[in-house]
């Protein structure tokens, strides 16, 4: 039971306030949508940039442009955020078992 509910935790995308700040092109989106939905996989720039058909540098522009950081460093902050969502929950199933 744990297990899949720690899954669904990890599956979940809520939309951060990175990703709302501001209206973003739609290009942009779907690339969001994509690093999401594999944010528990291993994921690179190249193939993000391979699936979209666009540079590497294109990406990391219009991710610096729209969001002020780079695609990697918001893989990076979207793992962090899953893992502290799971360690919440761990600590939460701890205490009610405590």
């Amino acid at each position: 039971y744990y297990f899949f509910r720690i899954f669904a935790i990890l599956k979940m995308s809520k939309t951060s306030s990175m990703e709302s700040a501001g209206e973003l092109d739609y290009e942009l989106k779907c690339i969001i949508k994509y690093i999401n939905n594999r944010i528990c996989e291993e994921i690179s720039i190249k193939e993000i940039a391979d699936t979209f058909f666009i540079s590497q540098s294109s990406l990391e522009r219009s991710f610096k442009r729209a969001l002020g950081i780079t695609p990697l460093e918001f893989i990076k902050r979207k793992k962090i955020m899953n893992l502290s969502a799971v360690f919440r929950f761990m600590q939460s199933v701890y205490s009610v078992t405590v």
